[in-house]
């Protein structure tokens, strides 16, 4: 379902992409449906596009005539790209450090949506990959913020989808490759 899935996500997104790109909104609905049974798309942002890109990067070759689309405009249109990458970046951090205060606070509740909820550290960290550099008070909150993810991680084996684990490998993405403690 993920390949079917993160496919279409990027289709409805990479047609929407110009205008979105020169739009002031941060999310956009994307206006195609998702397969049978699989949840509706989230909306239209830059961190959902380079998440989608990259797990279906663990299904290669598929899409790639929608992966080519995506970088010639994201390429064409860089300076609006990376200002609503930017944005976007801002949005996931308050997010993440949402979650991890919900977490620290009522741990054994939140600890089980951790599978879900580390979506958001990996759009940050793909799309602070994909900016030119990322402001020293946003360094150091991300530094502050994989301090506490650190000292309650339980090493593990690959907590999405076994697909995807070649898309993201451990080195890069430790925090996939373990739990949120459930106890304090």
């Amino acid at each position: 379902m993920t390949e079917n899935y993160d496919l279409l996500y990027l289709q409805g997104g990479v047609g929407l992409l110009e205008d979105y790109l020169l739009s002031s909104d941060l999310y956009r609905p994307i206006n195609a449906a998702p397969p049978p049974g699989a949840p509706a798309f989230p909306s239209l942002t830059p961190g959902g596009l380079l998440l989608a890109e990259q797990r279906l990067s663990a299904h290669a070759p598929a899409g790639q005539a929608v992966l080519a689309e995506f970088n010639r405009l994201r390429s064409h249109w860089r300076s609006a790209w990376e200002k609503k990458a930017a944005q976007d970046l801002n949005a996931r951090l308050n997010q993440w450090t949402a979650f991890l205060e919900d977490y620290r606070s009522q741990r054994p509740e939140h600890a089980g949506r951790y599978p879900y909820e580390v979506r958001l550290r990996v759009m940050i960290d793909l799309l602070a990959a994909d900016l030119p550099g990322l402001p020293a008070e946003t360094q150091t909150r991300l530094t502050m913020l994989d301090a506490v993810l650190q000292a309650n991680l339980l090493p593990g084996g690959f907590i999405w989808a076994p697909e995807l684990q070649p898309a993201f490998p451990a080195q890069r993405y430790s925090y996939l490759y373990a739990s949120l403690r459930k106890v304090a």
